[in-house]
């Protein structure tokens, strides 16, 4: 994985043409410590701004702008430092354990999603919305909860 350090519009402030981006209503903004597949300040994230942003050395600027949603943007690399190595292979099986984790509690969660479907469409499941309804009617409001923190006395 690659830590890029972007500035979004870094363009305009180069060569002096940061009163022309001023004076079409450009916004120029910088985004410090960049990561890819994260939101690029207020532009978004597309796999085409990672492309883009994945291929700059230090100071390269994308040759054309990139749509991001609604937005075009130009970027710039002000300094780019690739992933340790060394610091990844001490955390790789933690990695591991947490992207299998994760993934196998999707998979069971849709599992279990299709079975709720699969039962309510062959009549298996019947839900009483009107003994919900009246359950929720019936049950009391909450009590106001004390703060957890201890309150000064006077």
């Amino acid at each position: 994985m690659a830590t890029t350090t972007l500035s979004l519009g870094w363009a305009w402030a180069s060569s002096g043409a940061k009163a022309a981006a001023d004076k079409a209503s450009l916004e120029v903004a910088t985004e410090e410590a960049y990561k890819l597949g994260a939101t690029l300040g207020k532009a978004g994230t597309s796999p085409a701004l990672d492309d883009a942003i994945f291929a700059l050395q230090d100071g390269g600027l994308t040759k054309e702008p990139i749509k991001v949603g609604d937005n075009w943007v130009v970027v710039g690399a002000t300094k780019r430092r690739n992933a340790d190595k060394v610091e990844f292979a001490k955390q790789k099986d933690q990695l591991t354990e947490t992207l299998l984790r994760t993934r196998q509690n999707q998979v069971f969660g849709d599992y279990i999603s299709g079975v709720i479907e699969r039962m309510k469409s062959s009549g298996k499941i019947k839900i009483y919305k009107e003994v919900l309804a009246q359950l929720e009617e019936d049950e009391p409001a909450p009590a106001p909860r004390r703060p957890r923190f201890p309150m000064p006395s006077r």
